[in-house]
């Protein structure tokens, strides 16, 4: 593919997919079946049970329904870069940093916006086929699996 500089603007509007919804409640449901499985104190297996299903409520809010203010809810990459918009109708310009996946079903794509630029805290965008157009998803993989 030709270099991004000359590649078309690819824009993606992101929305709730059923895919990661279903995933996240079986591994949460799964790991607090393990939880309640192991030899801990009930005050212990009930405080680590609340975490889970804290951490599961901000990732829901963010991933599968994309309705927390910070949740990411587009992605445009374009001759000036990536940007991405959050719930609350900002575009901000994000850092892609290295690693990753990309699979049919599956892009995890690690971000750094500009004022978490000195910090060591970056964010995941997790984007599953269901949640974006087919096109724009297809053309979003090939993109990042041919630089």
């Amino acid at each position: 593919m030709s270099s991004p500089g000359y590649a078309p603007p690819l824009v993606l509007e992101i929305g709730p997919s059923r895919w990661l919804a279903a995933a996240l409640a079986g591994l949460y449901g799964a790991a607090v079946t393990a939880l309640m499985a192991v030899a801990l104190p009930p005050l212990l297996q009930v405080a680590a049970a609340s975490g889970l299903l804290l951490s599961l409520r901000r990732e829901w809010h963010l991933h599968v329904r994309r309705s927390g203010p910070e949740a990411l809810t587009a992605l445009a990459w374009t001759a000036d870069g990536l940007r991405v918009r959050t719930r609350a109708g900002t575009w901000r310009h994000a850092e892609q940093l290295p690693g990753g996946l990309v699979t049919p079903a599956l892009v995890v794509l690690p971000l750094r916006l500009p004022e978490e630029r000195f910090t060591r805290r970056h964010r995941g965008l997790v984007l599953t086929a269901d949640a974006t157009p087919k096109r724009a998803h297809r053309r979003l993989r090939m993109r990042l699996l041919n630089p």
